[in-house]
């Protein structure tokens, strides 16, 4: 799936569901942390942190937003903003098992939240 693709599927969702997929991804993104820990590169450890505390940072802001009815990045941004940050050459051999695991796990534990 193309990136204007997850964005016109997550933006298709609703609401408490899209918490709950970022929420997903951010729960992937510390799993891939423990991996790249096991690295002996130091470099692309730290290159590796910077980059998921940044994005869990621009998730969380949008999931809080969405739950307190604050102005928020629009669904197609935020997608945007997560696939740039795991994107970069340090996570991205991560990027596809990230986002397809979250979804799977938010669609297995939530499915009530689809309706």
């Amino acid at each position: 799936m193309d990136l204007a693709s997850k964005q016109s599927w997550f933006a298709a969702q609703p609401e408490p569901f899209k918490i709950l997929v970022l929420l997903e991804v951010m729960h992937e993104l510390t799993l891939v942390l423990r991996d790249v820990s096991a690295s002996a590169d130091k470099d692309l450890m730290w290159k590796s942190a910077w980059l998921v505390s940044e994005c869990n940072h621009r998730l969380l802001g949008y999931a809080s937003a969405v739950m307190t009815r604050q102005p928020h990045y629009p669904d197609r941004v935020i997608v945007e903003i997560l696939f740039d940050h795991i994107g970069n050459a340090a996570l991205e051999p991560y990027a596809c098992r990230v986002w397809d695991r979250a979804v799977e796990s938010a669609t297995r534990f939530g499915a009530h939240l689809l309706r």
